[in-house]
């Protein structure tokens, strides 16, 4: 059963996310202005919260011109986001928290170089800086919006019971705001839980712990295969998993072929195939 959607996010809601789509495939001047009414103020919001959350102190401009800064930069990269590729949510609030890390960087190197932010030249731009990083913050970003909706897919299956639920339901919502599991403060986020939710803060652990688990197996997955697995089979062959398949399997075999092997073990066909792949003692 999947998750009910959170209607309570009032600044970056699904029809934000409807009009950036329209706004990026649209050739009318008209109808995009139209959008960008609605796309303006969340963009603005997330500016605001970005920069108070990462509070780029060795920058050396007001903190409203900034943030106009990166409201631009927002909307240069708009284009970027793509239907079916993920949340627009999720790629930009992460642009914005990498363009306000990136330029305290900046400011930084240039303050212990005794350098101002003036000297820096007309033609200088964010993405020549640690262009690798960027590219890695924009790939978790991916990867994290991926495991939200899988969860909220399957949220029943997840979260099988009523303890379980309950602490799905504070979950989800905390990630969304902390973005990125690895970089989520955790104790703070399992003292937020318990506190707001009622659950014992030992119980809290312990469902975060089987969650943080899930995302191991499902990041490994995704990173292999570039999508997300299906809910109802295992994301890794365990170690008797793979002591069958090396008792068993036969390359033309349909009875002890790949699909066989991934059927009877209920493990997604592409591991199956990726590890014996691997395997130089199986036949390919």
């Amino acid at each position: 059963m999947s998750r009910p959607k959170n209607p309570n996010n009032n600044y970056f809601n699904q029809s934000v996310e409807d009009a950036i789509h329209q706004y990026n495939l649209s050739t009318n001047d008209a109808e995009k202005n139209k959008l960008f009414r609605i796309i303006y103020p969340a963009l603005f919001k997330v500016a605001e919260v970005w920069y108070n959350k990462i509070k780029p102190t060795y920058v050396e401009l007001p903190m409203e011109d900034l943030q106009a800064d990166c409201l631009c930069f927002l909307v240069q990269k708009m284009h970027m986001v793509k239907e079916g590729k993920g949340k627009a949510f999720s790629y930009l609030t992460v642009t914005a928290r990498n363009y306000y890390i990136q330029q305290n960087m900046i400011a930084y190197r240039k303050k212990l170089k005794g350098y101002s932010l003036d000297a820096l030249p007309d033609t200088f731009d964010i993405e020549d800086v640690e262009t690798d990083r960027v590219q890695q913050m924009e790939s978790n970003a991916a990867l994290f919006d991926s495991f939200m909706e899988y969860m909220e897919e399957n949220f029943g299956a997840m979260f099988p019971t009523k303890s379980q639920s309950k602490f799905g339901e504070f979950l989800i919502p905390k990630l969304k705001e902390n973005l990125l599991i690895m970089d989520s403060n955790r104790r703070q986020m399992l003292n937020e839980i318990a506190s707001e939710s009622g659950i014992d803060r030992g119980v809290v652990t312990k469902h975060l712990s089987k969650v943080a688990s899930q995302f191991s197996a499902f990041k490994k997955y995704y990173v292999e295969f570039g999508k997300k697995p299906e809910f109802e089979k295992k994301l890794q062959l365990t170690k008797s998993d793979k002591g069958y398949i090396i008792k068993n399997y036969k390359h033309y075999s349909k009875k002890f072929g790949l699909e066989a092997m991934a059927r009877q073990l209920g493990v997604e066909y592409e591991v199956v195939k990726n590890w014996v792949s691997q395997r130089e003692t199986l036949p390919h």
